[in-house]
């Protein structure tokens, strides 16, 4: 089984509990906006060279910058970073750093960054690699978007490549900060004839109820 699929069985386990919740607490959309972060990336056409089909959407929440921490509430790039913390270090993710882990890390990578806590102090710079199955690969102060679907110490095109890119924005106006976390998957190796996407339909639905934990792990961790 890919280890994409692997990722969105084990993060649908870990979001049974409160599904109603989740689904009321961000708002999926697909396709993705024109305005959204991950369409600054240079990598996109890199990547999929073979222009394929593109699984892709994008999960936003708005945060009330009174429920956020003081010394975080109106400092754009800490806010990004803190967010993308919580999403990679928090409890949504949890069942595949521990399965990730289990499956990729050997004596050879141990030194990568595995667990926890180690996640949750990362700075997320240009190229740093967690897990082995995720890089950053562009970065700016306010959005990180990493590489997964495969180990970083394979730059070739996957059999599935994808992108997720966090990001934080402050709306002084409405005094809120807008977090979003964009995807796109697409299947890498070889030109798509049949015009099929990366995944089927069930896993398509799976990955919106996994990408909104995802989101409200992150916000967790502003506050």
């Amino acid at each position: 089984m890919h280890t994409f699929r692997k990722a969105v069985a084990a993060g649908a386990v870990g979001s049974v509990a409160g599904t109603a919740w989740l689904l009321s607490s961000s708002t999926i959309i697909t396709p993705i906006p024109k305005h959204e972060a991950i369409w600054q990336s240079s990598s996109l056409s890199r990547l999929n060279s073979f222009q394929n089909p593109v699984l892709e959407d994008v999960c936003v929440k708005r945060v009330p910058l009174s429920r956020v921490r003081p010394e975080l509430r109106y400092d754009e790039a800490a806010l990004a970073l803190q967010f993308c913390r919580g999403v990679w270090s928090g409890w949504a993710f949890a069942p595949q750093r521990v399965l990730f882990t289990r499956l990729f890390r050997t004596s050879e990578n141990s030194h990568l960054v595995f667990s926890k806590n180690s996640i949750a102090v990362s700075d997320f710079e240009l190229n740093s690699e967690f897990i082995d199955q995720f890089q950053v690969i562009e970065r700016s102060s306010n959005v990180i978007t990493v590489r997964e679907g495969g180990s970083p110490r394979d730059p070739n095109l996957r059999e599935v490549d994808g992108l997720i890119t966090t990001a934080a924005r402050i709306d002084l106006e409405k005094q809120e900060v807008e977090l979003s976390l964009s995807t796109r998957l697409w299947k890498g190796k070889d030109k798509v004839t049949d015009g099929s996407l990366p995944v089927p339909y069930l896993v398509v639905v799976l990955h919106w109820l996994y990408a909104k934990a995802l989101v409200q792990s992150g916000a967790q961790a502003l506050r």
